[in-house]
């Protein structure tokens, strides 16, 4: 399951460091169109968990940002209600040609050459890395290391 698109992480601390009174799941939200989807929202347009458990990628800004007081509500979401088995996720925000460039040599690298997704991913980075720059240290990766498809 692959998100590209703009996202929001939930902070539960205001400006002046006090807890907010704002549940994080009201907080995060997904640009797919307008106006944003808040993560509740995604809890009403999908009720009961997915069958295949698939590997949800969420490249958007902050999707794997958690805060203070909680991890990312997306990752919650994702695991606890969809029921899925793996979770990549960007850690701050994610400039979008980089984006969009590092989750196609990703996706070909774990789809059509069928490698499993931490050595897709490590293989991604390192190209990526050897040209100094230093963008996929944002991502992270909640799945076991061998998940294939």
């Amino acid at each position: 399951l692959y998100f590209f698109c703009h996202a929001t992480a939930a902070q539960t601390l205001n400006r002046n460091l006090f807890r907010d009174p704002t549940s994080p799941r009201d907080a995060a939200t997904i640009e797919l169109d307008k106006p944003p989807v808040s993560v509740e929202q995604l809890r009403d347009i999908r009720i009961k968990p997915l069958p295949a458990q698939p590997l949800v990628f969420m490249n958007t800004c902050s999707s794997a940002q958690g805060d203070s007081v909680f991890q990312s509500v997306f990752l919650t979401h994702f695991f606890g209600t969809w029921r899925a088995s793996g979770f990549i996720g960007t850690d701050w925000m994610t400039p979008t040609v980089f984006a969009d460039g590092f989750a196609r040599l990703f996706l070909k690298l774990f789809l059509v050459d069928r490698q499993p997704v931490s050595t897709a991913f490590h293989n991604a980075a390192k190209r990526v890395m050897e040209l100094k720059n230093p963008f996929p240290l944002i991502y992270a990766l909640y799945v076991r290391p061998d998940y294939t498809l």
